[in-house]
C-alpha cells in the first residue's frame, strides 16, 4: 500500500462545505432578536423537515392486536403488534400502571442494540417509567428485537451485521426515492397514534425518549409529531459539522435526506417543536461530540428563550461513555415528572427490578414477524415498489436523461478544460512507469489524479494524437494497469475521489491493524457517499464530474477518445458518456449490479456511492447503454 498523497481531499471538500453552511445559518440564528423572528424561524426549519423526511400521505389502519399479556402488582404489560404500514409489523410491548386513568405516556425508542426492546438497560428505563405511573410504548425498530429481515436469504450470502443491514436496506431505499430515516421514524410515530386510542393515555401528555440510535429516532419523531408533548434523546445530538470534521460515519437512518444541503444543522431538528419540553443528553466520553452538544443546547435555549419558554429546555452530559447510563436515565425521569407530576420528589432508581424473559414479552410467533402470514419485510416493499417504478418509467431521449440527472452530476460545474498539475512519476518497475497529473475537477482542489501508463517512458506533460484510452479504475489504477494495457503502448487510467490515490487516509471503522475494505459498512465510500446526500452534493455526482474533466482534457487533445470502466466504475462512466461534450465510445468490463438489480436482491455489492436518490425514477445502467449507441 502506497501513500494516498490527495487522501484528505474528499473529507476536506465536504468539512469546507458543512463550515460554509454552519457559518451563513449561525448568523442567522445571531440576528434572530424577538419573538416573531423565532416563531418564524421554527417554521421555516420545520417545513424543510418534513420536505427532508417526506412522510406518506396517506396512512393505513393500524389493526393493533395484543397477542400476550403479564400481571404484575403495580402494573401490567402487554405484548402489541401494530402495522406501520399494510402488511409491515412493528413489534412492542406496553406497560400500564395498574387501573391508571388519564396517564401520562412515553414512546420508548430502542437504539442499536440487536435484542431491540429486550436488551436489559432498555427494559429498565421502561420499567422505572411504570413505576412512575407512565404508560410506556417500548417499540422494536426495522432489523432488531422481532422484526428481523435477514433470517431467511441463503446461508451463503454474506451478512453485515445490525448497523451494515440497516445501510443496505437504506441503499436500496435510496434508488426508489425513499429514506431509511422516514421508515425508523414513521413506525415510532404509528406508535404515537397507538398510544392516542388507549383509553388510559392522556393524549396531551405523550412524550418520547430514547438512546443511540433511539436518540436519533427520538429526535426525528419530535421533529415530525404534531402529537408529542416532549421530547429527551440521548447520545445521539451533536452538531454535523462536528461529526464530519470527525471523519464519524453515520447510521443509514441518522443521514436526512438534503437537509443539511438546506441550511440546516442537526439542532433544527429539535428547534422545529419549539418550545415543547426538551431535554438534551449527551455523554463526556461519547463519539458524538460532546461539543457539539452544548453548541446546540445554546443555539436551541436562545430560540425557547425568544419564545418565553427558557425552562423548558435543559442540558445533561452524563459523566461515561456512550449509552444510556443511570445518570441519563434518572435526569429524564426528573425531567418530565417537574411537567407531568405535581410536587415530584425527586426520582432514583431502585438498586434491582425484576424483569420478564424475552420469551414471555414475545409479541410475534417464535419470536419473529417473518413468521407472520401475510405480513411483509422491507425488502418485499422495496422490490414491489422498484419493480412498479421500473414498469411506470417512461421511454427517454439522451436530452431528457441530461436534464434529469442534472441536479445529481451538476455538469456545469464541470471547467472545460480543467486546470491540472503535473505530479511527480512513479516508476514502479522497469516496465510500469507512470505519469501523473492532479485534476482539479473542483475549484482549486486536486479531486482525482489521471495518470499515463507506459512501458516505454514516463512524461511530464499530456500528449496529443488520433486516439486515446481513458481507463476508469475500479479501485485502484496502479494494481490494474498491467491487466488493461494490453498491446497499447499508451494508456490514460484515472483515480477518481475516493479511489486510488485518492482514496481517503481515515474514516477507519476496522479494528486497529486490520486491513482496510473499501465495502467495509462504514468505512469511507460509505461515509462520503452518506455526507453526499445529506448536503445535497452527490458524492456519485462528484465521480462524474471527475472523469467529465480528464474528458475535457483529453478530448482538447485526441480526435477519439474511448472511455473504458470495471466493475463500480460502469455507472459513473455510463453517466460522463451522458454528458460528455463530444461522443465517447464507451466499454465496459465485468459490470456489477444494475440500480433495478440491487433492489431485487437481499445483499449486493454495489456501493454506497453508486447511489442517488430516485434513481430509478429516471433510468438506470442498461437503457443509459442503449441510448449512446
Amino acid at each position: 500500500m502506497y501513500t494516498h498523497q490527495f487522501g484528505s481531499a474528499v473529507n476536506e471538500y465536504y468539512v469546507d462545505e458543512m463550515r460554509n453552511i454552519a457559518a451563513t445559518r449561525s448568523a442567522k440564528i445571531r440576528n434572530l432578536k424577538t419573538k416573531a423572528d423565532a416563531e418564524n424561524y421554527v417554521m421555516e426549519v420545520r417545513e424543510k423537515v418534513l420536505a427532508s423526511f417526506a412522510l406518506p400521505e396517506r396512512k393505513s389502519p393500524l389493526k393493533p392486536q395484543i397477542t400476550g399479556k403479564i400481571e404484575h402488582d403495580t402494573y401490567t404489560v402487554e405484548n402489541v403488534i401494530y402495522q406501520s404500514r399494510e402488511n409491515f409489523p412493528v413489534t412492542a410491548n406496553l406497560y400500564k400502571p395498574l387501573n391508571c386513568k388519564n396517564a401520562p405516556a412515553m414512546l420508548f425508542l430502542c437504539g442499536h442494540a440487536l435484542e431491540g426492546k429486550f436488551s436489559d438497560v432498555y427494559r429498565t428505563v421502561m420499567l422505572n417509567l411504570v413505576r412512575n405511573g407512565y404508560v410506556v410504548l417500548g417499540v422494536d425498530p426495522i432489523n432488531q428485537g422481532e422484526r428481523a429481515q435477514f433470517n431467511n436469504i441463503p446461508e451463503d450470502i454474506k451478512r453485515y451485521g445490525l448497523c451494515g443491514e440497516h445501510n443496505i436496506m437504506g441503499r436500496q431505499m435510496q434508488l426508489i426515492g425513499e429514506n431509511f430515516a422516514t421508515w425508523r421514524a414513521y413506525d415510532a410515530l404509528r406508535g404515537i397514534d397507538y398510544l392516542k386510542t388507549l383509553p388510559e393515555v392522556d393524549s396531551a401528555h405523550i412524550m418520547v425518549t430514547g438512546n443511540s440510535g433511539g436518540g436519533t429516532l427520538s429526535t426525528s419523531v419530535n421533529a415530525l409529531s404534531d402529537d408529542l408533548f416532549g421530547a429527551a434523546p440521548s447520545c445521539y445530538i451533536t452538531s454535523f459539522l462536528h461529526n464530519i470534521e470527525n471523519e464519524l460515519p453515520v447510521d443509514a437512518e441518522q443521514v436526512p435526506a438534503f437537509l443539511a444541503g438546506m441550511g440546516c444543522e442537526m439542532a433544527d431538528l429539535l428547534i422545529a417543536r419549539a418550545p415543547r419540553p426538551l431535554l438534551i443528553m449527551g455523554q463526556k466520553k461519547d463519539f458524538f461530540d460532546a461539543r457539539g452538544t452544548a453548541e446546540t443546547y445554546e443555539e436551541v435555549r436562545h430560540i425557547y428563550e425568544l419564545l418565553g419558554a427558557g425552562d423548558n429546555v435543559s442540558l445533561f452530559i452524563g459523566p461515561t461513555s456512550h449509552g444510556y447510563s443511570i445518570h441519563n436515565r434518572e435526569a429524564m425521569y426528573n425531567f418530565f415528572n417537574k411537567f407531568v407530576k405535581a410536587d415530584a420528589a425527586e426520582y432514583h432508581e431502585p438498586e434491582t427490578l425484576s424483569m420478564d424473559s424475552a420469551e414471555a414479552l414475545s409479541a410475534a410467533p417464535n419470536g419473529q414477524v417473518d413468521q407472520l402470514p401475510g405480513m411483509r419485510l422491507v425488502r418485499d416493499i422495496i422490490q414491489s415498489e422498484a419493480t412498479a417504478m421500473i414498469q411506470n418509467r417512461p421511454k427517454r431521449s439522451l436530452e431528457e436523461l441530461r436534464e434529469l440527472f442534472a441536479p445529481m452530476v451538476e455538469p456545469e460545474r464541470v471547467e472545460a478544460p480543467p486546470h491540472y498539475r503535473i505530479l511527480r512519476g512513479e516508476y514502479i518497475a522497469k516496465d510500469q512507469l507512470f505519469s501523473r497529473f492532479g485534476i482539479e475537477s473542483e475549484p482549486d482542489r486536486v479531486m482525482s489524479v489521471l495518470k499515463i501508463f507506459s512501458k516505454k517512458e514516463c512524461i511530464s506533460y499530456l500528449p496529443e494524437g488520433k486516439e486515446a484510452r481513458l481507463y476508469v479504475s475500479h479501485l485502484d489504477s496502479r494494481d490494474e494497469a498491467a491487466g488493461v494495457l494490453g498491446d497499447s503502448e499508451r494508456l490514460f487510467m484515472l483515480d477518481v475521489r475516493g479511489i486510488g490515490e485518492c482514496i481517503p487516509d481515515g474514516t477507519d471503522q476496522a479494528a486497529f491493524g486490520s486491513e482496510r475494505d473499501f465495502f467495509q459498512q462504514y468505512q469511507f465510500d460509505y461515509h462520503y457517499a452518506s455526507l453526499g446526500v445529506l448536503l445535497a452534493d452527490s458524492y456519485l455526482g462528484g465521480k462524474v464530474r471527475d472523469i467529465l474533466s480528464s474528458l475535457a482534457l483529453l478530448q482538447a487533445r485526441f480526435e477519439t477518445v474511448i472511455l473504458e470502466a470495471r466493475g463500480q466504475a460502469c455507472i459513473p462512466a455510463a453517466l460522463a458518456a451522458v454528458y460528455a461534450k463530444k461522443p465517447v465510445q464507451l466499454k465496459l468490463y465485468d459490470r456489477w449490479e444494475s440500480w433495478q438489480e440491487v433492489t431485487q436482491k437481499p445483499m449486493f455489492r454495489l456501493p454506497q456511492s453508486a447511489m442517488w436518490p430516485n434513481a430509478l425514477a429516471i433510468s438506470d445502467l442498461d437503457e443509459m447503454l442503449s441510448l449512446l449507441k
